[in-house]
C-alpha cells in the first residue's frame, strides 16, 4: 500500500509539473517554454562576427561596435534608412511593436484585458486612417520622405524575416513579432507628440479665470510676469485684443480632475560662439529630460551615404536622427510645451444633442471592436461633436476635447530634411513646415553661426484668449492652425539657450508656462552670462550643475522670520551658510529638499483654504507672497504659514529618519527605479542615489536627462561627446541593455566616432552585409 501511495504521489507530482510547465498564464508564456534551452528566457545573445543578409535591390554595410552603436555605410539615402531599420529591429523591436500597438489601440490583442482603458482611449483617434492619408500625401508631395519610410520598413522586415526574435519579452509573452509597415512610423511619431504636447489643463485654467480676483491672478498666476526670461529677446508686435469674453459657467466646477500636465519635465540646450571659448572652438550642448525607461526611447546611430554623413540619436521606429550632427552643423532640442489641446464646454439636451451655431445637433457615435487576447473582443463606443471627442465629468458637464497633434505629422517630413542641412538657411527652411510637438531647435555650425528656432503650430483661437474652456456652441474659427516660426541667429561672441520657457514676450496664448517655476531657466542664463570663457570641461560641468537657486528666496524667509525659525534650530543650523548645491553627501541638501516639498504642501493647502481653488500657486510665487519685504501686508498671517512649513519639514524628517535626522544626507532620499518600457512588474533597475532635484540643471525628478551631448565645432569638423541613460539594446539579457547606465550615473561622457570611411572604424565586434 505504501509503494502504491508513493507511486501515486510521484505520478501526481509529474502531472502537476507537466501542467505547470505547459500551461499558459495569459499573457505570460508557459514555464517550460521560458526555461527551454536556447529558445528560453534565460538564453543570452550570441555574437556573430560577420553576417550576410540577402536583399534583391538594397545594399548596406553595417558595423557594430562594442557599445552596440551601428555605423551604416550605404550607396544611397534609402539604403541608409534600410540599415537603420534593420538595426532598430535587431535591438528594439519589442519597444517598437509595443509603442505602435499602443497608438493603434491594439495592446489588448497581445497583453490581454488589462490594457483595455489604453486601447479605448487611443483607438478613438483613428490613427490607422490618418496614417494612410498622410502616406498618400508624402508619396505625392514628399516622395523622398515616403521612399525613406518604405526603405526603413523594408530594413525592419528584412531583420524579422532572417532572424528568430530572441527578445525575452516575446518569449515571456509567447508572441510572434508582426510585420512592420510604414504607417507604424507615423504611429511612433504620434506617441512622441502626445507625450510632449497633450496638456489638458483647460479646466484648471478656467477655475483661475472664474474664481480668482484680478489681483490674486496677478500675484499667483501672472500671465506675462515682468521677470519673464524668454528664449528669444524682444516682443511680438501687436497688443492683446479685449473683445474676447471668458465663459460664465452654467455648471459647477467644484470637482476638477487633475490636469494632464507634468511640471517636473524639462530639457536644456545651449550654444556658444567660438569667441567665448578658450580654444576658439564653438560649443553646443543638449540634455533632454524625460521619464527614464529601459530601453530609452533614443538609439544612437551613424549613417553614411553619397549625400550625407550624420550621427546622433534616433528614435526606435523612425528613420531620423532627431538630435546630432552632420559634417556641417549640430543641433539639439527642447520641448516647447505649447498648448495644442482645447476643451469646449458643451450645452446639451437630453444627453444626446449639443447646441452649435444656434442649432441642436445630435452627437455622432462611433463603435470600435477591441480584440482581447485570451478573451472575447469588447466593443468600445465614443461620441463626437464637430469640436472633437465627447467627455463627461462627475459634475454632469459635457465637453468636447480636441488634440491638434492628432491631425498631422508633418514633423517627420520637416526633420527628414533638417538633418541634412548644411547651413542656417537650409536648417530654418526645413523647420518652417514643422508642426507637432512644438520644439526649440538649437543650432551651431563649423562657420561659427549659432541659432535657435522655436517651431510648431498653434490652434486658431479667439483674439484675447488666455486659456480656459472654449464655448462649444460657437462656430469653429476659420483656419484650424497657425504656423509659428520664431528664431534668433548670432554670428559672434554670444550664446543662445532654451529650457522649456516661453519663446518670447507675447500677448498670444502659447500655454501655461507659468505653471512651472523658472529656477532652472534662470540658473542656465546666469551661468552663460557670467562665465567669460568656456571649454568642453565647463560645458560638462554645467550640464551636471546641481545648484537649486530657489533656496536663496527661502533663505530670505529664514532670516526675516527669525521668531519662527528659532523654534526649529536643527533646520536653521543645517541651512546656515549652505551654497544651494543638491549633492548626495550634503546634509543641508536633504533638509532643503524636505523643506521645499513642505512649501509645496502648504501652498496647496493655501490654494484651497484661502484662494478657493484646487490649483496650487507655483513655488516661486508662493514664496514671494510670504516675503514681508516684497509683500508687507498681512505679515503675521504669513509668518504663521512659514512656521507651518517649518513644522511640516521637521515632522517629515523625523518620520523618515528619526529624531537624529540631521545626520542624514541627500543620498538617503534620492534613489529611484527605472522601469522597463513595457512597464511590466519586476523588470526594474534601481539607481541608489542621484544628485539634484526638480529645479537643478541636472534634473532629478519625474524626469531626468535621457542622454547628454556636447558638440565641439571648429573648421576641422565636429566632435560629439555623449552618454545614454541605459544602453543601445532593448533586450533584457543583452550586454548592451544598460552598459552605459553606470557612466551616465557617474557623469561620464564618451567621445564618439565620426568616420569618413569604413577604414576609420574602431572597436567593431560585428559586421552585417546586406546585398
Amino acid at each position: 500500500m505504501n509503494r502504491i501511495t508513493k507511486s501515486g504521489g510521484l505520478l501526481l507530482l509529474s502531472l502537476t509539473w507537466i501542467f505547470v510547465t505547459c500551461y499558459h498564464f495569459y499573457p505570460i508564456n508557459s514555464v517550460g517554454a521560458l526555461l527551454s534551452f536556447r529558445s528560453g528566457l534565460l538564453f543570452g545573445e550570441t555574437e556573430i562576427p560577420h553576417l550576410q543578409v540577402a536583399h534583391e535591390s538594397r545594399e548596406a554595410n553595417i558595423y557594430i561596435d562594442s557599445l552596440g552603436i551601428p555605423y551604416v555605410f550605404a550607396s544611397s539615402e534609402q539604403n541608409a534608412m534600410l540599415g537603420l531599420g534593420y538595426m532598430h529591429a535587431r535591438d528594439r523591436y519589442f519597444q517598437m511593436e509595443f509603442l505602435s500597438r499602443m497608438v493603434e489601440g491594439s495592446l489588448c490583442a497581445i497583453l490581454g484585458k488589462n490594457f483595455l482603458r489604453s486601447d479605448a482611449n487611443w483607438i478613438a483617434y483613428d490613427f490607422s486612417e490618418r496614417a494612410e492619408e498622410l502616406l498618400n500625401e508624402f508619396q505625392t508631395q514628399h516622395p523622398d520622405v515616403y521612399a525613406g519610410l518604405v526603405a526603413y520598413s523594408e530594413g525592419v522586415n528584412l531583420y524579422l524575416e532572417n532572424n528568430v526574435i530572441d527578445d525575452p519579452m516575446y518569449k515571456l509573452l509567447d508572441l510572434q513579432a508582426r510585420k512592420w509597415k510604414p504607417a507604424y512610423c507615423l504611429y511612433v511619431n504620434w506617441y512622441i507628440s502626445r507625450s510632449l504636447s497633450f496638456f489638458d489643463y483647460d479646466l484648471e485654467m478656467q477655475e483661475l479665470i472664474t474664481e480668482l480676483s484680478p489681483d490674486h491672478r496677478a500675484a499667483f498666476f501672472p500671465f506675462n510676469p515682468k521677470d519673464l526670461q524668454t528664449i528669444l529677446p524682444g516682443k511680438e508686435p501687436g497688443g492683446i485684443s479685449e473683445n474676447y469674453q471668458s465663459l460664465s459657467l452654467p455648471h459647477p466646477l467644484k470637482s476638477i480632475p487633475p490636469a494632464n500636465f507634468t511640471p517636473g519635465l524639462g530639457s536644456n540646450n545651449w550654444a556658444i560662439n567660438k569667441g567665448r571659448t578658450s580654444n576658439n572652438i564653438g560649443l553646443l550642448a543638449n540634455d533632454p529630460h524625460l521619464p527614464l525607461t529601459l530601453p530609452s526611447i533614443f538609439y544612437e546611430a551613424f549613417l553614411s551615404c553619397d549625400d550625407f554623413n550624420i550621427a546622433g540619436y534616433s528614435i526606435a521606429g523612425l528613420p531620423l536622427i532627431v538630435g546630432g550632427h552632420n559634417n556641417h552643423m549640430a543641433w539639439g532640442i527642447t520641448n516647447g510645451e505649447w498648448d495644442v489641446t482645447d476643451r469646449y464646454l458643451l450645452t446639451t439636451k437630453n444627453d444626446s444633442h449639443y447646441l452649435y451655431d444656434g442649432n441642436w445637433i445630435p452627437f455622432s457615435a462611433k463603435e470600435y471592436e477591441v480584440p482581447i487576447r485570451g478573451a472575447k473582443s469588447e466593443k468600445v463606443s465614443h461620441l463626437f461633436t464637430v469640436h472633437g471627442r465627447v467627455l463627461k465629468d462627475s459634475n454632469g458637464n459635457f465637453y468636447a476635447q480636441r488634440w491638434y497633434g492628432a491631425e498631422a505629422a508633418q514633423a517627420v517630413a520637416a526633420l527628414f530634411e533638417m538633418q541634412k542641412a548644411k547651413n542656417w538657411t537650409a536648417f530654418r527652411t526645413a523647420l518652417t513646415r514643422y508642426d507637432y510637438p512644438a520644439q526649440n531647435f538649437i543650432y551651431a555650425d563649423i562657420k561659427d553661426t549659432i541659432g535657435i528656432f522655436c517651431a510648431g503650430e498653434l490652434p486658431a483661437r479667439p483674439q484675447g484668449y488666455t486659456g480656459g474652456l472654449l464655448d462649444g456652441s460657437q462656430k469653429l474659427l476659420e483656419g484650424v492652425q497657425q504656423q509659428l516660426a520664431w528664431y534668433q541667429v548670432q554670428t559672434q561672441d554670444s550664446f543662445l539657450f532654451s529650457a522649456n520657457q516661453q519663446p518670447l514676450r507675447t500677448e498670444s496664448y502659447l500655454g501655461a508656462h507659468w505653471y512651472k517655476d523658472d529656477y532652472r531657466v534662470n540658473r542656465i542664463h546666469e551661468l552663460l552670462q557670467t562665465k567669460e570663457t568656456w571649454d568642453l570641461a565647463s560645458a560638462r560641468e554645467m550640464q551636471q550643475d546641481v545648484v537649486d537657486v530657489s533656496f536663496f528666496a527661502v533663505q530670505e524667509l529664514l532670516q526675516q522670520y527669525q521668531q519662527a525659525t528659532e523654534k526649529y534650530p536643527k533646520i536653521e543650523q543645517s541651512l546656515s551658510n549652505w551654497d544651494g548645491k543638491m549633492t548626495e553627501d550634503s546634509k543641508a541638501a536633504l533638509t532643503y529638499e524636505y523643506l521645499r516639498k513642505s512649501v509645496e504642501q502648504v501652498a496647496a493647502e493655501f490654494a484651497k483654504e484661502e484662494l478657493g481653488i484646487q490649483r496650487s500657486p507655483s513655488f516661486k510665487y508662493f514664496v514671494r507672497h510670504l516675503n514681508p519685504r516684497l509683500s508687507p501686508e498681512q505679515q503675521t498671517e504669513k509668518e504663521v504659514l512659514f512656521e507651518r512649513i517649518l513644522f511640516k519639514t521637521d515632522s517629515s524628517l523625523v518620520a523618515s529618519f528619526g529624531e537624529n535626522w540631521e545626520n542624514q544626507s541627500l543620498a538617503a532620499s534620492t534613489g529611484f527605479m527605472i522601469n522597463h518600457v513595457g512597464f511590466l512588474p519586476g523588470f526594474v533597475t534601481r539607481i541608489d542615489t542621484y544628485p539634484g532635484n526638480r529645479n537643478t540643471i541636472n534634473m532629478n525628478s519625474v524626469a531626468r536627462p535621457v542622454f547628454r551631448t556636447i558638440f565641439e565645432l571648429s573648421d576641422q569638423g565636429i566632435q560629439m561627446h555623449n552618454i545614454l541613460a541605459g544602453g543601445q539594446s532593448g533586450i533584457l539579457n543583452a550586454k548592451n541593455y544598460c552598459d552605459q547606465l553606470d557612466r551616465w550615473r557617474a557623469g561620464e561622457y564618451k567621445a564618439t566616432l565620426f568616420p569618413q570611411n569604413e577604414g576609420d572604424l574602431l572597436h567593431i565586434v560585428q559586421q552585417i552585409s546586406i546585398d
